[in-house]
């Protein structure tokens, strides 16, 4: 997340999205796709995550984990 370039809202929510582990651009794009936001994507249940091609349990679980898991550092 280094990098400070003017980017679109699609490509700012591309981004967003696959800056999560096991979620690459490819998988962040059927994502958003799919919701049409990155706050659907985000509060998608495992159910509707798993339903999206290319969205295994893995990643699913990934998404859920990252968004709901409590912060602990």
């Amino acid at each position: 997340h280094g990098e400070k370039q003017s980017k679109t809202l699609p490509e700012q929510q591309e981004y967003v999205v696959a800056s999560v582990a096991e979620v690459g651009p490819v998988t962040a794009r059927s994502l958003l796709e799919q919701f049409g936001s990155v706050e659907a994507v985000m509060t998608a249940t495992h159910d509707e995550l798993c339903a999206v091609d290319g969205i295994g349990d893995v990643t699913a679980d990934r998404i859920r984990s990252v968004v709901g898991g409590t912060y602990d550092p």
